[in-house]
């Protein structure tokens, strides 16, 4: 019996150990910002970049009520997001284009408000394009391939220099590109309603309103391996890594 008591105790023992030791999920710790623009504009990541609209929350691809972001004539902006801009990271989001606009931006990742200056996703000549600075050498061409409803998913992975882009999950450039030496960062969508300094201790705010809805934007401190990138690219619901509130 005595025998039996301990063997028990033992395997007890054994299982509050395992719970302990469990692992933590690296998606979850290494997502720094997640704006999933569900009717609101909170930044759902431990960073809590939570972010500003004057623009209205619509429909998203698989049809849910006010959960994605339709931009027409303004901005939203997050919080300050801690990325390294040199370092290795993800960003992924959702994206419908309505109009074309020559010029203007979808997504700005900026140090301070800079003006254009800053790596952004915009539009030119009816063509999109990731790039990190006002270099037109140092940019790669977004392809326009819808495969839910409209939307197209976009993702990019950085290693220092080396930039992946993924289309609907599918790999579709890599190129050598010089980031910024930028540890932090806002992010801004829209028009990113930066402002520009034309004269010392004037400000005029910088227009550049693309007419895009964008939903699910996602920056995680690593690069995710090809598995999680087809899972977060799908047209349906998306398992996140982060429990829904």
């Amino acid at each position: 019996m005595k025998q039996i008591f301990v063997v028990v105790i033992a395997l007890i023992s054994f299982s509050s150990c395992s719970k302990e030791k469990k692992p933590e999920n690296p998606k979850e710790s290494n997502l720094i910002a997640y704006f999933k623009l569900d009717g609101n504009t909170f930044d759902h990541s431990k960073t809590k970049a939570h972010g500003v609209t004057d623009q209205q929350f619509v429909s998203d691809r698989i049809g849910n009520l006010n959960s994605s972001l339709k931009f027409s004539n303004g901005y939203f902006r997050s919080g300050i997001i801690p990325l390294n801009l040199r370092g290795q990271y993800t960003f992924s989001m959702w994206m419908k284009i309505n109009a074309w606009d020559d010029g203007n931006a979808l997504m700005e990742l900026t140090e301070n408000k800079q003006c254009n200056l800053n790596p952004q996703i915009w539009q030119n000549g009816g063509v999109m394009y990731l790039t990190t600075s006002s270099n037109s050498n140092n940019r790669i061409r977004i392809p326009q391939i819808s495969n839910c409803n409209g939307w197209t998913h976009v993702l990019y992975t950085v290693n220092e220099t080396i930039t992946n882009l993924y289309i609907n999950g599918v790999l579709t450039e890599t190129k050598s590109m010089e980031w910024p030496n930028t540890q932090n960062v806002d992010l801004t969508l829209g028009n990113a309603g930066n402002q520009c300094f034309v004269s010392p201790g004037v400000q005029n705010p910088y227009k550049q309103p693309s007419r895009v809805t964008i939903d699910e934007v996602k920056i995680y401190n690593i690069i995710l391996p090809n598995s999680e990138i087809l899972k977060i690219s799908g047209c349906g619901n998306q398992i996140s890594p982060i429990k829904k509130i």
